[in-house]
């Protein structure tokens, strides 16, 4: 039933698909969200796993997904691994090459750079967890990571135009 509904949702024009495991008692490595996360990749949409710092959806969790649907664009969001997992999510990333690490309440601009720095501007992807988080001040730490220009215009806009712009 969620595939059908899913599918039903990209035929009215959504152009992803957000995964909050806690709230629905379901791990990533599930066959019933797999099967979600590959009928998203067939529509180039994105799937967001909420990622922070719940002990069900750590980031290895998540990257084990992401190894499971290798053609999916997966964006380990909300919030890059929370406030105590951003070393892990880094890591991950570095090793799976369809993970995309957002920032949204992330509160360490430091660890913006770093990923920046690891796994290339094109794989971190500015977020504001609004109305929870302020916007502004999600914007002001993706510029406290002091990236370059053309870096900064990626994470702050570019990724997620490239990515949604994908979506069939």
């Amino acid at each position: 039933m969620a595939a059908a509904l899913l599918e039903r949702a990209f035929d009215l024009g959504f152009r992803g698909l957000k995964l909050h495991l806690v709230s629905t008692i379901a791990h990533p490595g599930l066959e019933e969200t797999l099967q979600l996360v590959r009928i998203a990749a067939l529509h180039n949409a994105p799937t967001l796993f909420h990622c922070g710092d719940e002990p069900m959806i750590p980031p290895l969790a998540v990257s084990r997904a992401a190894q499971a649907a290798p053609d999916a664009t997966i964006i380990l969001g909300g919030h890059m691994g929370g406030y105590f997992h951003v070393g892990e999510a880094i890591e991950v990333a570095r090793r799976v090459p369809n993970l995309v690490l957002e920032t949204s309440a992330m509160p360490y601009p430091a660890k913006i750079r770093e990923a920046v720095d690891a796994i290339g501007a094109e794989r971190v992807l500015y977020g504001s967890d609004g109305p929870v988080c302020s916007p502004r001040l999600e914007v002001r730490n993706v510029r406290l990571a002091a990236l370059r220009a053309s870096d900064e215009e990626l994470v702050l806009a570019g990724n997620a135009m490239r990515i949604l712009q994908a979506v069939r």
